[in-house]
């Protein structure tokens, strides 16, 4: 049986095409299932895909998986690490030399986000406007979709965009605490700083289809800790999804997202 795994880059060029294609290798010979890679422009691409057949493997966020119904009866097995962890927080953020320094500064400003369904790049820092005592569905002079987080950053440091969305990890998740990375790193001529950070959020998923058997699944997620525990995927994990391996899912994890979403949704940030 040979699968495709479908994936929407942190960058999207030439050496993350042969980047994803080398993981896919890597991932075949280790479950000896032959896995074929799929670089999606975007999320909306990457669930069509899905959705359509053409891809049986996804590398997901946990809204995209939650909201989307091309994802309604795919099975995560996999949850993303970022330095130990499993959980990030969604982050609004400027550049260092911005005049804004608080979310009621955002006014008039121009936003970017990431994507409809990007619980870091989109929802639940709207969500954490909201528990600022503002609406950002007024608080914003005009709003843009980038699909990746690298875009969203590239935007904000050559001031297409005042502020951006964008994932964070901070020690225990915390945001009072010490921010180990961000969505924006590495992004040349941008110094950036966080205006908000939003509640906790699980890490990406790699999900199935119901046409991937429970013991092929097995296989997978077996040789996807290997991966990781092994260190020899650690570049190409840090490149492709900038993260450093996977553990197995925990179903648990998803039900307090689920909830923030639904609050999202009935305070109208969210009409899907």
């Amino acid at each position: 049986m040979e699968l495709t795994f479908g994936a929407v880059p942190h960058t999207d060029d030439g050496q993350t095409r042969v980047l994803l294609a080398e993981f896919c290798a890597r991932w075949s010979k280790r479950s000896n299932v032959p896995i074929r890679p799929h670089r999606a422009p975007s999320p909306g691409s990457l669930q069509a895909a899905f959705f359509r057949g053409r891809v049986q493997l996804a590398w997901v966020s946990p809204a995209l998986f939650l909201l989307s119904d091309a994802f309604a009866s795919a099975v995560p097995f996999a949850s993303a690490v970022r330095e130990g962890d499993t959980r990030y927080n969604g982050v609004l953020f400027v550049r260092d030399a911005s005049p804004i320094r608080s979310v009621e500064s955002l006014r008039g400003s121009k936003v970017a986000w990431v994507a409809p369904t990007s619980a870091a790049g989109y929802l639940m820092p709207r969500l954490a406007i909201t528990k600022q005592g503002l609406d950002p569905n007024e608080l914003f002079a005009s709003e843009v979709f980038l699909d990746t987080h690298g875009a969203v950053a590239q935007s904000v440091a050559e001031g297409r965009a005042d502020v951006g969305a964008t994932h964070a990890l901070f020690d225990d998740a915390d945001p009072s605490r010490g921010m180990r990375s961000a969505g924006f790193d590495g992004i040349e001529g941008l110094k950036a700083r966080v205006v908000l950070a939003s509640a906790p959020i699980p890490s990406d998923l790699i999900v199935a289809s119901l046409g991937v058997p429970a013991w092929l699944r097995g296989n997978l997620t077996v040789a996807l800790r290997d991966l990781s525990e092994d260190g020899s995927c650690t570049d190409l994990f840090a490149a492709l999804f900038g993260l450093e391996g996977y553990r197995d899912h925990q179903p648990a994890a998803l039900e307090r997202l689920a909830q923030d979403l639904s609050v999202a949704r009935e305070r109208g940030l969210w009409t899907g």
